[in-house]
C-alpha cells in the first residue's frame, strides 16, 4: 500500500480485522499482533494459523520486529501474558486513584479520559460512568453540580 495515502491506515486496519476474524486470543493494534494463549501447543497452534494467513493474504512480516515465545509483554500500557489481558501502566492507575471530584467539565472529561483507558477491565463502564457523561453535554453548565449520584460513580470508577 502506498504511504501517504488517507485512507491508508483504515484499509489497513480493516485487512488486520479479517485476517484475525475467527482466530481466538489474538488481537491487533494498527500493525502490531498480540497473542495470548494459556499454554504452548496452544499458542503454536495459533501461530501456525496466523502465519498460513499471514502467507494467504500475501502479507509480509519483519522477522527483527516479531517476539514470539514470552509468557509476558507489556504492551501500550497493558501486560499480555497466559492469563490474558490486564492493566500495567502503574502511574497511570496511581492517578486514577488520586483524582479528586472535577470541578468543571474540562476537568471532569480528563478524568473520563483517564479511566476510560482502562474501560475494558471495568465491568459496565458505561452504565456506571453515566451520570458523569450527562454532565459533559452541550447545554449543562461549565461548573459542574455534584451530588451523590455523581461522588458514588466518580467513586466506583476510581476504586475498580
Amino acid at each position: 500500500m502506498p504511504f501517504g495515502l488517507v485512507n491508508a491506515p483504515a484499509t489497513f486496519s480493516r485487512i488486520m480485522r479479517k485476517l484475525l476474524d475467527v482466530l481466538r486470543d489474538l488481537h491487533n493494534y494498527l500493525d502490531d499482533v498480540l497473542g495470548h494463549n494459556g499454554d504452548w501447543p496452544t499458542h503454536l497452534h495459533a501461530l501456525r494459523e496466523f502465519f498460513v494467513r499471514v502467507r494467504e493474504a500475501n502479507l509480509a512480516l519483519k522477522p527483527t520486529k516479531c517476539f514470539i515465545g514470552y509468557t509476558e509483554l507489556v504492551f501500550i500500557g497493558h501486560k499480555v501474558g497466559q492469563v490474558g489481558v490486564a492493566p500495567n501502566d502503574d502511574d497511570l492507575i496511581s492517578k486514577i486513584k488520586q483524582a479528586t471530584p472535577p470541578t468543571t467539565k474540562k476537568e471532569l472529561r480528563s478524568f473520563l479520559g483517564l479511566v476510560g483507558y482502562y474501560r475494558a477491565f471495568v465491568p459496565n463502564f458505561a452504565a456506571i460512568a453515566v451520570s458523569l457523561t450527562d454532565l459533559t453535554k452541550k447545554y449543562s453548565p461549565n461548573v459542574l453540580v455534584w451530588t451523590d449520584v455523581h461522588d458514588q460513580a466518580f467513586r466506583t470508577l476510581k476504586h475498580v
